[in-house]
């Protein structure tokens, strides 16, 4: 086989990702042309007829993120929005479609000093952005926030579970749509373990004030007083249509995180 057919062969299989909810239904000759790749040209034992079938099955979620709020390791609250832009602040005014006010929860939010001093800092709080593939985070807060992009550490050679210092008014890339195919694919041929870290890249833990990790005073995200989870429907939902809706979520915790080096995002192409 030709190198240039061995190559629209390839870029066939890979335009199934990225197939919009309205293209989706449209994929009925893509689906035959696809199932006559070469399995060996892919380096992988997947039936690739199992995997064309629930990716042609999969419905894209009606919002593409939802956001939790937490003080420790106390849930406040969960905020579901399909907006492109959401802001999260320390407002105590009502939550819109495409705002999370944090200090709407009143009766909610713990007293204690120590989480009156890190909220009084959220103020403008954090603005994330959805471009339809790649998610960012733009820093409005007045102190740092601290961002873990499990995802990214493992497409840069990284420490699995590098956490990364994002200054004030900086904008930070937290989830890519290609890397994220790219580790499906090489996924698909290891472990069930190796499956479960793929599903943690699309969950994203940021803090606000207080960085985590090895050689921290910190070593655990839920005893920050204020830090947030964002949970990435969209590729969730593939995850889930390709390797079964067993994959489980990470238990709250239960990662273990590697040194805070500020110069890893300045040195970062994916920091702006």
């Amino acid at each position: 086989m030709g190198c240039k057919k061995v190559s629209k062969k390839l870029n066939t299989f890979k335009n199934l990702f990225k197939l919009s909810r309205g293209q989706i239904n449209k994929t009925d000759k893509i689906n035959e042309q696809v199932k006559e790749i070469d399995v060996s040209l892919l380096n992988t034992t997947i039936e690739l007829s199992a995997l064309i079938d629930n990716l042609s099955r999969f419905k894209t979620p009606n919002e593409w993120a939802s956001i939790t709020y937490y003080e420790k390791n106390n849930s406040i609250g969960t905020f579901t929005s399909n907006e492109n832009i959401i802001i999260v602040d320390g407002s105590t005014g009502p939550s819109l479609r495409s705002r999370f006010c944090i200090g709407y929860f009143g009766d909610k939010l713990n007293k204690q000093q120590e989480f009156k001093k890190a909220r009084s800092l959220i103020r403008a709080g954090v603005k994330f952005f959805y471009d339809g593939n790649d998610v960012f985070v733009t820093n409005n807060s007045a102190t740092d926030l601290f961002v873990h992009p499990l995802g990214l550490n493992k497409y840069n050679n990284r420490t699995d579970n590098t956490v990364y210092r994002v200054i004030s008014k900086k904008t930070f890339l937290i989830f890519n749509k290609s890397i994220f195919q790219r580790q499906l694919l090489d996924h698909l041929q290891e472990s069930d373990e190796a499956a479960g870290e793929l599903y943690n890249s699309c969950i994203i833990r940021m803090s606000f004030t207080n960085g985590w990790g090895f050689k921290r005073s910190i070593n655990d995200i839920t005893a920050i007083p204020c830090w947030l989870e964002i949970k990435l429907h969209i590729p969730i939902g593939i995850l889930e249509s390709v390797l079964g809706p067993s994959i489980k979520p990470p238990a709250l915790g239960h990662r273990k995180y590697a040194s805070i080096n500020p110069s890893n995002c300045h040195k970062s192409h994916y920091y702006y």
